[in-house]
């Protein structure tokens, strides 16, 4: 079988079933599409996702207390120094 009589043959069955023919080129289309999307939704979604974090000061502590009275044991306190 020559290269020309494949290319017929595919070219024929092209023609003959158009329906399936243009489903696979629109599946095949929108596939793509979606990949392409998601791919940068997801590289826009991790950019955001750190710059939200270099905004959160992460060399700060923050220290609070949850009442203002504690009652400290007096053979705790050693520990605590």
């Amino acid at each position: 079988m020559q290269i020309q009589d494949v290319f017929s043959l595919s070219f024929d069955a092209l023609i003959d079933r158009k329906v399936r023919t243009v489903l696979t080129v629109m599946m095949v289309v929108l596939g793509s599409s979606l990949v392409v999307v998601l791919n940068g939704l997801s590289a826009g979604q991790a950019e955001f996702l750190e710059q939200q974090f270099n905004t959160l000061a992460a060399n700060l502590l923050f220290a609070q207390l949850r009442s203002s009275t504690r009652i400290i044991l007096a053979r705790l306190v050693p520990r605590l120094s």
